[in-house]
C-alpha cells in the first residue's frame, strides 16, 4: 500500500537495465556464456518481481472500485 508503485515502463525498462548493469557494468562478459546467463537470470527475476508487483496493484485497485 505505501511501498513501491508500479508503473508500466518498468516492467520494460527494469529487466533491460538489470542485464545490463549484470552484462556489461558487472562485467558478466568476461565469464563468457555463464555471464550471459547470469544476466539473463538476473533480468527474468527482476521481471518476474515488478509483474508480480502489477499483479498487487491491480488487486488492491479492483478491490477499492468494488
Amino acid at each position: 500500500k505505501d511501498g513501491v508503485r508500479f508503473r508500466w515502463r518498468q516492467l520494460v525498462l527494469r529487466p533491460a537495465g538489470a542485464f545490463v548493469v549484470r552484462y556489461v557494468g558487472k562485467g558478466g562478459w568476461r565469464d563468457g556464456w555463464q555471464g550471459f546467463i547470469m544476466a539473463c537470470v538476473w533480468a527474468a527475476y527482476v521481471l518476474i518481481t515488478y509483474r508480480k508487483l502489477a499483479l498487487l496493484s491491480w488487486k488492491d485497485r479492483s478491490a477499492i472500485e468494488s
